[in-house]
């Protein structure tokens, strides 16, 4: 909050160009990096006196790949934390809270900085001209509906109403609902400056601000329900896959809550449902059900059935809270995650894993139902919403016990979302790559996604936590949450274990010379990115395209039917090895034919090009 309260301060560009002059005083070749060790001279010149512990920490902070270099927007990332005072207000922390969480904020706020540190004045100024204009209420911020009615007076035919909502999302970084100068600049900065990396890049859970922005953002809000039913009636297992669904919506069991709001959408008065944003959250085992009733609705874990449960065992209150954090455990010899150890597990399961997992020598109660914390997202907050996840609990015999609506403010206030996912947060902000316990299964994993080993990747400097990627790439919370969808789509991304994850946000760059000596990059994940949330017209279109090249309606296209297609719609001659060349581009995954996802992606390519080039280019 301190953050985006410190953004609004007209005087922060002001503070950019002195931090820029300080940093200068090392960086005299103005190559974007000073020496770590010379970070105490920078904070000197700034009259910021630090301790010698307190240096040695801001270093640790700033070199995050630990090459001992600090970049210029890890430096004003530092300075952006170091010069916020703490909140008087805030009373102690949750149960298990997250220290210092807020970070969203400060990565967004860091990001646009350093973007508009690399603007000329007079181009600030000229940029302020156009800003001004649009600005017709002279309040310092454009609302959407400022935009809309400055894009119409210059002209843009062919641009929707979805179309223009998309474009001034991308610039209100802070999910506010509007924009002002810094947004502005930022946005202008990015456009002009696409993403350049020579190196791959691995992120660590690189979902999760991008995630917790929608829970606090303005207006945002969950229902909750607190349910209970007999584990003989229905099991953990098949209440997760036959009720509530899978992860991804589209794979979901027919008849499923998920399942039921990817088809009827529409008619609920929702966006398309994605991976992210699937409708409902529900917890995953009777543990992780008192952990979120204890977060979320705030009971004590004495006054819980489970909680009372475990201490019944024999558990001490301080293991418990300790295990809320969900850390290794060890059963049978073997480290897991204690989420993990008990998933998809019946509340008397649960009990006996635990007792064994803790050492406890107390029985194990018997008649304890299963409980779950459910919530609707805040994509998906709807009454018809609501209504449709109550009837089909009541269907299927699961008693409603307690229910309730939760705003967006108190969320980010109470950290309710950083608690929730705890383990999720601490992996992409405060932890290390370094540092992570990955589990051996997991490293195999990365080995045969990736075709290099987890131990190599981390010596390269290739790994790095969500927090870190966007101090290095300077890019704010929703632009890496765009990276990760697409690598996710791409299958460019795998599971650890419970609460880690791991995606290649970015191949290195290739660059490749067409006509006329352009080059354009040819990075699949910049481009999978660019059209991550193309209109559902644009998908229908683009299927009804390859539909008409599919001849023997097969779901593929075959060399002859690409052939046909391709000198149909150019106006040159092609011969056979030109077309096989092609074929073989396009063919991304070399079986010899092009399904529907290669071909979306050779469209949504040639595209991007267009859009990225000043020149028309030829395929």
């Amino acid at each position: 909050r301190l953050c985006l309260m410190e953004r609004r301060n007209s005087a922060a560009l002001g503070e950019i160009q002195e931090y820029k002059n300080a940093f200068e005083l090392i960086d005299t070749k103005k190559s974007g990096s000073i020496p770590t060790a010379k970070l105490g001279e920078v904070l000197k010149s700034l009259d910021h006196e630090v301790s010698a512990e307190e240096l040695r920490i801001h270093e640790a902070e700033t070199d995050v790949d630990g090459v001992g270099k600090t970049t210029f927007a890890q430096f004003l990332q530092l300075m952006v934390r170091v010069t916020s005072p703490p909140d008087e207000d805030e009373g102690p922390p949750p149960f298990y809270a997250v220290p210092s969480m807020d970070v969203s904020a400060q990565i967004n706020l860091s990001a646009q900085l350093a973007a508009a540190a690399t603007i000329t004045e007079a181009k600030k100024q000229e940029l302020k001209k156009v800003f001004s204009e649009m600005d017709s209420r002279k309040d310092g911020f454009i609302t959407f509906d400022e935009y809309k009615c400055a894009m119409s007076k210059v002209g843009r035919p062919g641009l929707t109403d979805k179309d223009l909502k998309g474009a001034f999302d991308e610039a209100d970084v802070d999910n506010d609902g509007s924009v002002d100068f810094l947004n502005f600049l930022y946005q202008w900065a990015k456009d002009q400056s696409p993403v350049q990396h020579d190196q791959d890049c691995f992120a660590i859970n690189g979902f999760y601000m991008n995630m917790r922005e929608k829970f606090v953002a303005k207006g945002a809000s969950i229902y909750y329900m607190m349910v209970e039913w007999d584990e003989k009636d229905l099991s953990w297992e098949d209440f997760r896959q036959k009720i509530v669904g899978a992860t991804d919506p589209e794979k979901a069991v027919k008849g499923s809550l998920r399942a039921t709001i990817f088809a009827t959408y529409e008619e609920l008065e929702l966006e398309r449902p994605t991976i992210g944003d699937n409708g409902l959250h529900a917890s995953a085992s009777p543990f992780e059900g008192l952990c979120e009733r204890m977060n979320w609705a705030g009971i004590k874990l004495s006054e819980d059935p489970f909680g009372k449960a475990l201490l019944q065992l024999g558990l001490d209150e301080k293991t418990i809270m300790e295990w809320t954090k969900d850390p290794d455990v060890e059963f049978k010899g073997k480290l897991n995650s204690i989420f993990d150890s008990l998933e998809d597990l019946d509340t008397s399961q649960s009990l006996e894993k635990v007792k064994t997992i803790g050492k406890a020598k107390g029985n194990p109660p018997s008649g304890i139902k299963n409980m779950a914390f459910v919530f609707v997202k805040p994509k998906a907050n709807n009454e018809k919403v609501q209504k449709l996840v109550k009837d089909t609990f009541a269907a299927s015999k699961i008693s409603l016990v307690k229910e309730g609506e939760i705003k967006g403010e108190v969320i980010d206030k109470d950290k309710l979302i950083d608690n929730h996912y705890y383990a999720i947060a601490q992996k992409a902000v405060l932890m290390r790559p370094k540092d992570l316990n990955a589990p051996e299964q997991g490293k195999k994993k990365f080995h045969d996604v990736f075709g290099v080993t987890w131990e190599e990747a981390l010596k390269s400097g290739l790994v790095m936590n969500a927090a870190e990627v966007c101090a290095e790439y300077q890019l704010n919370s929703k632009e890496l949450g765009g990276y990760w969808d697409a690598c996710k789509k791409s299958g460019k991304m795998i599971k650890f274990c419970g609460g880690f994850y791991c995606g290649k946000i970015f191949s290195k760059t290739v660059h490749v010379k067409v006509g006329g000596g352009i080059e354009i990059e040819d990075a699949e994940d910049i481009v999978a990115a660019k059209f991550e949330h193309a209109s559902q017209q644009d998908v229908e279109e683009i299927k009804k395209q390859f539909a008409s090249y599919d001849t023997n309606k097969n779901g593929v296209l075959c060399l002859e039917e690409f052939s046909n297609a391709m000198k149909s719609t150019m106006n040159e001659e092609l011969g056979a090895v030109e077309l096989k060349a092609m074929f073989d581009d396009v063919d991304r995954n070399g079986d010899g034919e092009i399904d529907i996802e290669e071909f979306m992606f050779h469209i949504r390519s040639r595209r991007a090009q267009k859009i990225d080039q000043p020149s028309t280019i030829k395929h």
